[in-house]
């Protein structure tokens, strides 16, 4: 399974660690705000800073210990669409930290490949 394809998966996952765990955490609007009208959350995130290979979703007191030196953070805004149920994308990245450009590149994808799959059209 290519890295993408792993990203998506913890990017749907209701596990522990996974995206849409967090997602059902998270409050929505407030700092995130909205985008075109549709409210926000924001998904913190840990992945390898060298293939772009998301490793774990939560807030950064909650990541587990052995992912902080081999990763770095970074941060989802999702916008929901609550006329259409289950529509939601992701309309904004954040990084923190300095990450290869190939794993920025594998990061962006997962991200389009996410809003595609889910019918959001971020433009």
């Amino acid at each position: 399974m290519g890295i993408i394809n792993k990203n998506l998966k913890l990017m749907d996952s209701g596990e522990e660690g996974g995206m849409m765990t967090l997602y059902t955490k998270e409050s929505m609007g407030g700092l995130p705000g909205t985008y075109k009208g549709y409210p926000c959350v924001a998904l913190n995130f840990v992945f390898d800073p060298k293939t772009g290979e998301i490793f774990y979703f939560d807030v950064p007191q909650h990541i587990p210990e052995y992912l902080i030196e081999k990763t770095i953070k970074g941060q989802f805004k999702m916008a929901i669409d609550f006329s259409v149920s289950g529509r939601r994308g992701i309309v904004d990245i954040s990084i923190i930290g300095n990450a290869e450009r190939e794993a920025l590149i594998v990061i962006a994808d997962s991200v389009k490949a996410y809003n595609k799959l889910h019918n959001f059209p971020v433009d």
